[in-house]
């Protein structure tokens, strides 16, 4: 796989081979454990937008303005039923990667300037 989108594409078509329980925390910790792979063991992988930036996303869908609150607990507060954390998961995922998969690293900071969020430091992380 070139990127975590890649994974998540196989975790959307199976994912009871890939989670341990069918539910957003299941995902969220699977791509953890995939973040962490790539990272400790300083893999290449093609440029794609960090996922990091999902969690800006949600918080803005949401009105979580700077918010500590992951995209996980925010999806887990607005959706009880496991099956609706997982359709709204994908649902917002495929939403992320229509709007920015296309713009460059500065076009993206300035989405969210634009919204009042800023996410400049997001770019500079390694993971």
């Amino acid at each position: 796989m070139k990127n975590i989108y890649e994974y998540i594409e196989r975790i959307r078509t199976r994912p009871w081979i890939y989670l341990a329980q069918l539910n957003i925390s299941s995902i969220n910790q699977d791509l953890l454990w995939y973040s962490g792979f790539i990272l400790f063991n300083d893999l290449k992988v093609d440029k794609f937008i960090p996922f990091r930036m999902f969690h800006e996303y949600i918080s803005y869908k949401y009105n979580y303005w700077l918010s500590t609150t992951w995209w996980r607990n925010i999806l887990i507060e607005k959706y009880w039923d496991n099956k609706e954390w997982l359709d709204k998961f994908f649902e917002h995922l495929d939403n992320f990667k229509e709007l920015f998969w296309n713009m460059s690293q500065e076009e993206i900071i300035a989405w969210f300037d634009e919204r009042g969020y800023d996410v400049r430091s997001r770019f500079e992380e390694k993971y």
